[in-house]
C-alpha cells in the first residue's frame, strides 16, 4: 500500500496515552542522503503540527517553509521546499 512512499507520518490514538505519532522513513529515502532526509523529516513534521489535517494546501506550505527556515538557520543548511506535497526518491 505504501510502496511507492519516502516518507510518512502515522498517527495512532490509545487507551493509555492519546495520540501517539511515528514518522516512517524508506531505506531507500535514506540512501539519497541528509539533505533529503531532512526535507522528508521536516515535511513530515509539518503534518504533525497541523494533526495530520489539510493535506498539502497553503496552510501545510506555510507550516513546512517555516519548519525549513528554521532547519536552515539552526545548521546552515539549504534545504528548499519542493511544494509537491509528494516528495519522491530524487531520480
Amino acid at each position: 500500500k505504501y510502496s511507492g512512499d519516502d516518507a510518512m507520518a502515522w498517527k495512532n490514538v490509545t487507551d493509555d496515552y492519546g495520540p501517539v505519532w511515528a514518522i516512517l522513513v524508506s531505506v531507500e529515502a535514506v540512501e539519497q542522503g541528509p539533505a533529503y532526509i531532512a526535507l522528508l523529516l521536516l515535511h513530515e513534521l509539518a503534518h504533525l503540527f497541523m494533526d495530520g489535517e489539510g493535506g498539502h494546501g497553503t496552510e501545510f506550505e506555510d507550516v513546512l517553509d517555516l519548519l525549513i527556515e528554521r532547519y536552515n538557520a539552526c545548521t546552515g543548511a539549504q534545504i528548499v521546499n519542493d511544494y509537491t506535497g509528494d516528495i519522491k526518491l530524487q531520480e
